[in-house]
């Protein structure tokens, strides 16, 4: 009788754990994310700030959009816009999906 081989399959995370962190500890850069999101065709640099909440402008909102550029979370489109990447809709798609799974499982205490 022959030996039996199993081959171990490994899923492979798509999404850096260091970008996804980095992106978690910070309200703003959520923010450009979503307001990205919401404009895939892309938006200007200006455009996203107008639409960022004033409370979180106080941030250093180029520094955290540069940020993102550089771990090309964003790119620019080329046309004075700014998209989301692959890797940046990767990694807003896993922020939804944990963000929900936590809210259902009732992980978040305040009402959102």
């Amino acid at each position: 009788m022959g030996e039996e081989k199993t081959t171990k399959v490994e899923k492979t995370l798509t999404i850096r754990y260091d970008i996804l962190s980095d992106v978690l500890v910070s309200p703003i850069r959520i923010e450009i994310l979503n307001k990205l999101s919401d404009h895939p065709n892309g938006l200007s640099y200006e455009d996203v700030v107008a639409l960022i909440p004033k409370d979180l402008q106080q941030a250093n909102v180029r520094r955290h959009f540069d940020l993102l550029i550089q771990e090309k979370v964003i790119e620019d489109k080329g046309d004075g816009k700014y998209a989301l990447s692959k890797l940046g809709e990767e990694t807003y798609s896993t922020l939804v999906k944990v963000a929900s799974k936590a809210k259902s499982e009732g992980i978040f205490s305040g009402s959102y």
